[in-house]
């Protein structure tokens, strides 16, 4: 078979893609990725003897088909890691999933019971008088009370996004954090049964010994052994002709003729590129839709360990970082022995003053907060520490945003051999499963001439995640 397939992104989705179809015996494939190396935000960094994962990247799946998958890349360099992640607040930390006594011992009994009673307040409201839900905060309190939700919601999500939970869009928090409810968790405390978990939650999950990018790194080379994967490889223009897209050429000047693209770049990014012009309203349209950027502050430290968490999720208002991730805790081979390194999470949209602050000023921040506010770490204790900016990580789910997706979506299915994948190419707020589910599901089409699996109906179901019945 001579028909050539581009994969844009060599990110979980695309390398997917691009691993389906050489497995089943696809030639002529050509994986581009703008950066140097592959993975994506699944992308593991070596440097100086350590190993570090872009953000806490865990493996877990409800999908036997993806389970099977990575256990036949990896399976012998997976681990079993047990989750612990807690909430930082009040310079304590609450434990994660919530347990009675550990709140009532640093909330205080009258804070607790407030929470309590303004839970059931919320869950009788709603049920008597509900009221259309539109934003996050909306949509928290319902099922929260506000007391709760502006304790361990508002602060880390106003965070993330840097926008007023009352304009974040409902829709992320029923795809993030769907079922839990307080009398889960209360009930999830009291009682002695191990079989009763908190909906939602997963206390152990799965983890490459050298860092979640082993996954990725492994699949390239097999893609490579008869098929390309360039990196350095950033798209410049993307060429059309009769609702088919003919070309792409790179930032260098390299043209390549192509039967099938598909494509993880940014969504936005995809229609700008594009030759001819997209309509106008579908350019406005894409301008409206908005990503998250990440700065991940990036520290070795000459100790053995700072905490015992996988993760932590800072809700300290006082802090200006938001999540906090140390890899010894996930895999000891991460790191030399004796020392151990964090990952610190900013965010910033590109024009925040923020995002364009130099990487010193930036390593200044996350050690002051982690030294001073925290107490995790001395200065004298870093061995090294450098910035990754990352400036399209987070689909930002802005309230209005579907109607604008819908208008660029219904333009870019007019294209009849350009199929979008991945968390930037379906401006879908993907786990790491979800992106390979719809690199898997192109290569399927693809290889049946036929577009007989929906890309858009992955990561849709009502139930949450990280719940496996």
């Amino acid at each position: 078979m001579t028909d050539k397939t581009v994969i844009i992104g060599a990110g979980p989705a695309g390398l997917s893609a691009g691993y389906h179809l050489a497995k089943n015996g696809r030639k002529n494939i050509v994986v581009l990725e703008a950066q140097n190396q592959v993975g994506g935000l699944a992308k593991t960094i070596h440097k100086k003897g350590y190993y570090f994962d872009i953000g806490p990247h865990r493996f877990f799946t409800k999908n036997d088909e993806i389970d099977k998958l990575v256990n036949q890349l990896i399976g012998r360099q997976l681990k079993k890691v047990k989750r612990y992640t807690p909430i930082y607040f009040q310079q304590k930390f609450f434990d994660y999933p919530i347990k009675l006594g550990n709140v009532i011992k640093n909330l205080g009994f009258l804070m607790s019971v407030r929470i309590l009673a303004d839970y059931l307040v919320a869950r009788i409201r709603v049920h008597l008088w509900p009221k259309p839900e539109k934003s996050f905060e909306d949509w928290m309190v319902n099922r929260f009370g506000r007391t709760l939700f502006r304790c361990f919601f508002q602060v880390y999500t106003e965070k993330l996004w840097g926008i007023s939970t009352k304009k974040l869009s409902a829709q992320f928090a029923a795809q993030r954090i769907k079922q839990l409810n307080v009398f889960e968790a209360v009930k999830n405390a009291i009682r002695s049964d191990k079989k009763q978990k908190i909906r939602t939650l997963v206390d152990e999950f799965k983890y490459p010994k050298y860092g979640i990018g082993q996954i990725y790194q492994k699949m390239a080379d097999q893609i490579k052994k008869a098929n390309q994967v360039l990196v350095n490889s950033p798209v410049a223009r993307i060429h059309l002709k009769n609702h088919q897209v003919i070309s792409v050429v790179l930032k260098n000047g390299q043209k390549i003729a192509l039967d099938e693209l598909v494509s993880s770049m940014p969504i936005t990014d995809l229609i700008f590129a594009l030759t001819p012009t997209a309509p106008q309203k579908v350019i406005t349209a894409a301008k409206k839709l908005k990503f998250r950027g990440l700065l991940s502050v990036i520290l070795a430290i000459k100790k053995p360990q700072v905490t015992r968490a996988t993760w932590i999720y800072v809700h300290e208002p006082k802090t200006t970082l938001g999540r906090i991730t140390e890899l010894k805790n996930w895999s000891k081979e991460m790191v030399p022995a004796g020392r151990t390194s964090l990952i610190a999470e900013m965010w910033a949209f590109e024009n925040e003053k923020k995002w364009r602050l130099p990487d010193k000023e930036l390593i200044e921040i996350a050690v002051g907060d982690l030294s001073n506010l925290m107490g995790f770490i001395k200065k004298d204790k870093i061995e090294f520490a450098f910035v990754y900016r990352e400036p399209k990580a987070y689909p930002a789910y802005i309230q209005g945003y579907q109607k604008y997706l819908k208008t660029v979506k219904d333009y870019l299915r007019t294209i009849n051999n350009l199929q979008i994948i991945g968390r930037y190419g379906t401006f879908q707020y993907n786990n790491q499963d979800h992106s390979i589910e719809t690199g898997l599901a192109a290569a399927k089409n693809i290889l049946a001439g036929q577009r007989i699996y929906d890309i858009d109906s992955v990561n849709q179901e009502q139930e949450y995640h990280e719940e496996k019945k």
